[in-house]
Parts: structure tokens; sequence; C-alpha cells
């Protein structure tokens, strides 16, 4: 709008500037005119030098004017000239930039597509995404036709709703990003892509435009289904031996009826405790599997949170001396979750305090309520995380403090990460605060149950 108003002023100024030109060059015509006229007649002698000097006035007048028509044309041709030459190299320059561009999409390794706006027809699709996609663009094809013709699917086999589509949310002004999709390519190939998308906006606002872009992840996802597969392998070959262990370790410990050695009980001892250890890496590959493949039902039941994390601390409590486990609860906070998979983040959360703070000290465990929410935070004193590292702790197989370092006590394994999976698919947030060698703070948030009678806390 600004734009437009500043180009008609610009052509109001260029009319206004001509119209003074035309009206100043007619007024010094007809005051030239008028004087000269009126200097003849008073001064020439006769009759016949007035025509003369009138004639010679006239030409003169003639020839003045030639000129500044001249001049005028000369300079103009010079500005239109120099205009074009102004337009020759900004075509140019655009043309050069403009192939640049187009080579840049069309050797990109990821696939990209433009879409117009409202439609959502291809207008775009470089050989990147022909590749992946398996098909050429085709015009005029509606968002829904896309799906259909690319026959584009989620993971799980269903067809990708069209609103959902990143092309049709980014047309809305949505921005989207690691959106997985299955493409079924005409040779019968079912490639997994991973989608990006943004919309395309005009200098006013609206949006006239999205782009997408594809990238096939189906080497990725491979790779991933062969780890499971040796995740869940190896899961099971280590039961068995480990439940036999086990096993045995207890019956050595009751065969002595006037009991064994201090020695041979510690051993004992210690072989039974890391066969639990080892049990529960087992059951947490186990469990990753399962959450990445075929995530069991979840079996929601409603009952005291606070309830729940002073039961695993008195569990705990029995597996260290050097450390005092509080449990701050002001209230009752119900919620309606799955408690034996929140039991098992609690244990978790409490195992990594309890690992992570080897001097010892106090690990609390505040449970409260802010807004709609249940939140738990479990404190210690210990080692802390290095800035470094704190983007990857809930990856699997990540270790906190690295191998060497004070704290180091080996792979955190799989808890963490099962963690974060667990609470996420009950609607909830896991995250965490921590300063080096002043120790962390983790949280984690459920919806709360909706509220009865009797249940002290706010819906």
């Amino acid at each position: 709008m600004v734009g437009s108003w500043m180009k008609g002023w610009g052509l109001i100024g260029q009319r206004s500037s001509a119209f003074k030109i035309v009206a100043a060059y007619a007024t010094l015509s007809a005051l030239w005119i008028s004087f000269t006229d009126i200097a003849v007649g008073k001064l020439a002698p006769s009759p016949s030098a007035v025509t003369l000097i009138s004639t010679l006035k006239g030409w003169g007048f003639v020839v003045v004017t030639a000129w500044l028509l001249y001049e005028l044309i000369r300079r103009t041709e010079t500005a239109l000239e120099e205009k074009t030459r102004q337009a020759e190299t900004l075509q140019q320059e655009s043309q050069e930039e403009r192939g640049r561009l187009s080579a840049l999409i069309d050797t990109a390794p990821v696939g990209i597509s433009f879409h117009s706006a409202p439609e959502g027809w291809i207008l775009l699709l470089n050989k990147a995404g022909e590749s992946i996609l398996g098909r050429a663009a085709l015009s005029n094809l509606s968002l829904a036709d896309q799906a259909s013709y690319y026959q584009i699917n989620l993971p799980s086999g269903e067809s990708f709703p069209v609103e959902q589509l990143p092309a049709s949310r980014s047309l809305r002004g949505e921005t989207c990003v690691g959106v997985e999709a299955v493409i079924r390519q005409p040779s019968g190939r079912e490639a997994f892509i991973l989608m990006n998308s943004a919309p395309i906006l005009s200098g006013s606002g609206p949006v006239v435009g999205a782009v997408v872009t594809y990238q096939d992840i189906t080497a990725i996802r491979e790779q991933e289904r062969l780890r499971d597969e040796f995740l869940s392998a190896a899961a099971h070959e280590l039961k068995t031996p480990i439940t036999t262990i086990k096993g045995y370790a207890q019956l050595m410990r009751r065969w002595t009826a006037q009991g064994h050695e201090p020695r041979e009980a510690q051993a004992m001892a210690t072989i039974d405790a890391q066969c639990d250890r080892i049990s529960r890496r087992v059951q947490e590959m186990l469990e990753a599997v399962r959450f990445r493949t075929s995530p069991a039902e979840l079996k929601l039941v409603r009952f005291d949170l606070g309830e729940l994390a002073s039961e695993v601390a008195r569990r705990l409590q029995s597996t260290t001396q050097s450390h005092r486990l509080l449990v701050e609860q002001e209230k009752p906070v119900s919620v309606e979750a799955d408690r034996e998979h929140i039991e098992e983040v609690l244990v978790s959360l409490l195992d990594n305090a309890i690992k992570f703070s080897p001097q010892g000290g106090t690990v609390e465990i505040k449970v409260r309520t802010q807004a709609n929410e249940a939140l738990v935070s479990v404190s210690d004193r210990g080692v802390g995380i290095a800035p470094e590292r704190r983007d990857h702790i809930f990856e699997p197989f990540f270790e906190p403090v690295p191998a060497g370092a004070p704290g180091y006590r080996g792979v955190v394994a799989l808890s963490l990460y099962l963690s974060k999976l667990t609470i996420e698919r009950h609607r909830g947030r896991i995250w965490f605060e921590s300063r080096e060698g002043q120790g962390s703070t983790f949280h984690f948030t459920l919806p709360l149950a909706e509220a009865k009678p009797g249940d002290g806390q706010a819906a």
C-alpha cells in the first residue's frame, strides 16, 4: 500500500514538473513576442524596417525553439538509453540469479516442491523430489489428488489426511518439521520419508504458496529395525543365563545352615545384586523395542502420586546408607495413569539420583500441583551434568558423565529414554535442570485426574 502511494506521488510529481516547464515556456514566449513587438513598433524608423525586424525576430525564435527541442529530445534519448542499459543489466543479473537458483534446486540432495495458494498445485518439483516420490510432477493436481497420486500414507499404513499434509498446513500459515510418511513408489518399493514445510509470504503478509522438502529415511528406518531386532535377541539370550545364575546364587546362600564366611556371603550378595542390575537392563532393552514397535495399552487407574513416590522412596532407601530420601507433599495429588509405568519412572529417577551423588547426601522428591498438572521433582546434590552433554540426556545409551570424569558410574542404559517415552505417552512433559558439580533436578508432569469430593485438590 505504501509503495503504491509513493509511486502515485512520483507520477504526480513528474506531471507537475512537465506542466511547469510548458507553462514557463509559454509565458516566456508570450512575453518575448509582446515586448519585442512593442519595442520594434517604437524603435523602427519605417514600416519596412518593422517588417524586416519582425521577420528576423520570428526566424530567431524558430531557431532557438528548434535548438531547445533538439536538446530536450537528445537528453530524453540519452536518459532512455541509460534506462534501457540498466534494465538489460538487471534482466541479465535476474536471469543469472534464476539460473543459479534453478541449478541449486535441481542439484539439491533433498526433494523440494513449491505449491501455489490456495489450491496447492505443484509449481515445481526438483529431480531429487521426483526420485524420492517416484513420480514426476503433474500440474493442476489438488492436494487430495496429490496424496492419491503419490500414494502418501501414514507410517501406520493408513491414508495421510489431506488437511494434515505439510503443504496443506503451510498454506494455512504453519511451519512443519519432522513429519514422517510412507510413499509407495511405482516399483512397489515403500519409502519412508521425512517432510518439512514452510509458508511463502508476500511482502504484505498473505500466504502466496508453500515450500516442502523431502528426505528419504528408508535406510535409517532399516538400521533402526535391525537395531531393535538385535536388542530384542540379545535381551532374550541374556534373560535365561542371568535367571539361572541368580537362582544358584540364592540356593548357595541357603545350602549352608550355619551360614557363610563374611567374604562368601558378601560375594553371593554381590552376585545376586548384579544379576538384578543386569535383569533391569535386559528388561529396559525389551521395553525400548516394545515402545517402538507395538506399545502396550496403558492401564489407567486413579491413584495418589505422592503416595506412590513415598512407597518407591521407602523401597530404595533400603539400598543405600549414605543417602537420605525425603518426600515432600502438601496435599494429595490424584492422577489417572498407568501406575506400574509411573512407578518405573520414579525408580529410574531416584536410582540415577543415588548413583550420580556418590558422596551421599539428601535426595528430595517433591510432589505438588501447578495449573491442571501434577508436578514431580527429584533433586540430588551430586556431580551434575556438563553443559555440552545436556542436549543428549534422554537419548538411549548416553552417558551423562564421560568416562574417567569424577562421578562416572557407567552408562545409564535406557532408563531416562524410557522415562521420556512413558511420560509423553501420558500427555506429560519431562525435563531437567543441572549445575555441574552441584547436582541435578529432574521434573515431570502428568495431567491431574478429574476432581472428586474428598480429593483435596483443584481440578
